[in-house]
């Protein structure tokens, strides 16, 4: 069935009807404080500085409805789909305006001011350590927004996914395996915490346990081609060449028509002078 997700405009106009009729049936003592202060509904303005929506939040989101949403089945197969494609990149093309290097040090102050007015928000907390980590590099200062995030939200994996990725960044593997190891501990399905421990095992030079996670990965998430590939490699660096053919034609079930893993099979048969 056809339905429709509600952009920034229309969950404020939804929110702002249902909040005017919900006050008219509220008892009095529930709004006493509001009706006392003769405080207004707050604008969608107000609101976007509030939650710090920003240009680069509208761009971050086109990006996602386009080409996670999409451009993939079953939307692929919607009425006039070619010509909604091509609008909406070129509406993404305009808004990577606001991924410049200026532009992305204004919206760090937006979302440092949203936080002054709500420090305990660890979306908030969240969304600015993504800015410093991806945007402006500041891997440091996203480490310690990542930890105010996780102090207020101690019960989440979340907090451990985010700091894992930035000691990736820092080249910290020890961390890296600590922090996902615990967002394991909390949530044993997430998928990218088995994958970045056997990453980092692998850069270690832990081979055994390397394999333990790819394989973990790879039984959560059957069609992540990365896996495939440094399991395969890892294999094959043991002497492993069955094994490691195994692992490319096992991948190539789920995803039969990715060049990498075709293109990194052949490589591996050539070697082994397989040439057909």
């Amino acid at each position: 069935y056809e339905h429709v997700h509600l952009n920034f405009k229309g969950t404020y106009f939804l929110a702002k009807t249902v909040f005017e009729q919900a006050q008219k049936i509220l008892p009095p003592e529930w709004t006493k404080r509001q009706n006392a202060n003769k405080r207004p509904i707050l604008t969608k303005a107000e609101c976007a500085e509030y939650l710090a929506y920003t240009n680069l939040d509208r761009q971050q989101i086109a990006d996602k409805v386009l080409n996670v949403f999409i451009k993939k089945p079953p939307f692929t197969n919607q009425l006039y789909h070619k010509e909604r494609v091509k609008q909406m990149e070129q509406n993404l093309k305009a808004l990577r305006v606001y991924l410049a290097p200026e532009a992305l040090r204004r919206t760090a102050v937006q979302y440092r001011q949203a936080i002054q007015k709500t420090p305990s928000d660890w979306r908030l907390r969240g969304k600015y350590g993504q800015l410093l980590m991806k945007g402006l590099k500041d891997f440091q200062a996203a480490a310690e927004q990542y930890r105010l995030m996780q102090k207020f939200l101690p019960h989440s994996y979340v907090g451990n996914i985010a700091l894992g990725a930035v000691s990736r960044e820092l080249g910290d593997l020890d961390e890296v395996i600590a922090q996902y190891m615990e967002a394991i501990r909390i949530k044993p399905t997430c998928i990218d915490a088995h994958y970045y421990v056997a990453w980092a095992y692998q850069k270690q030079g832990r081979m055994d346990k390397a394999i333990e996670y790819y394989s973990k990965t790879l039984r959560l998430q059957p069609d992540r081609v990365s896996a495939y590939n440094n399991l395969a490699e890892i294999l094959y660096r043991k002497g492993k060449f069955k094994e490691a053919v195994e692992t490319y034609h096992k991948g190539l079930l789920f995803v039969p028509d990715n060049p990498i893993l075709h293109y990194n099979l052949g490589i591996l048969l050539g070697r082994q002078g397989h040439r057909r």
